[in-house]
């Protein structure tokens, strides 16, 4: 599969017209990367609120590829790396070129709220959207496959991230509330707290707050966890 010429270019290559906020935005932290894409997240940064909104973002990013510096706990990655997976979209992937991660991210893009006033780095996606599809003409029939499969089935995973499975929300309340919850001494308080804030239905089982404790090896006792189950 060709690789797409994306924000990902050369020393020396022509950047494609409409991309050169987002090759200048490569070149940038992941954490200025974020912060571009996330306006709350950008004034949040430079409030007294910047640590914890810092440490949320990188729980939550972390699976997605993004390291913001923090050192997390395994068990946050864990539920990071969990969440995105059911998310179905893998940022990793998607910057190697992977022809069905390209084809869900056009489909995210094209479902997507129109803007009246979008912002630079909105008005840089859509430019990008419009180079991918351009160049995924050169896909081989086999990528352009997946490519126009992904697309199609955005609508269900815009679904999936807007209205998550129980256990999908418990991993992403972990990812970003992992400063509350390692202060959790036992599974029952934990699964208490999420009940009390309505993460998990009222009649949902302790075990399953225990099951989800097990698979990203998370030992909610003070101790740093064990490995992850595998399933």
């Amino acid at each position: 599969m060709p690789a797409l010429k994306t924000a990902a270019t050369s020393q020396g290559e022509e950047i494609p017209p409409g991309l050169e906020y987002l090759s200048e935005l490569k070149d940038s932290s992941p954490l200025q990367q974020l912060a571009a894409c996330f306006p709350k997240f950008a004034e949040a940064l430079k409030t007294d609120k910047a640590q914890e909104a810092t440490e949320c973002f990188a729980g939550w990013f972390w699976g997605a590829g993004f390291d913001l510096g923090v050192e997390l706990p395994e068990w946050v990655k864990s539920a990071s790396v969990k969440y995105w997976e059911a998310a179905g979209l893998n940022f990793t992937e998607l910057k190697k070129g992977n022809s069905k991660d390209i084809g869900a991210l056009v489909g995210l893009a094209e479902n997507a709220p129109p803007s009246i006033s979008p912002s630079k780095p909105e008005q840089a996606a859509q430019n990008l959207i419009k180079h991918i599809k351009t160049e995924s003409g050169d896909f081989s029939a086999t990528e352009l496959k997946k490519y126009a499969d992904a697309r199609a089935n955005a609508l269900k995973m815009i679904q999936r991230i807007a209205e998550p499975p129980q256990r999908v929300k418990v991993f992403l309340t972990i990812a970003c509330a992992w400063r509350q919850v390692e202060k959790m001494e036992s599974a029952g308080e934990f699964h208490r707290w999420l009940v009390t804030h309505d993460l998990i239905a009222g009649g949902t089982d302790a075990a399953e707050t225990r099951a989800v404790c097990r698979i990203i090896g998370f030992n909610p006792h003070g101790a740093a966890g064990r490995p992850p189950k595998k399933e």
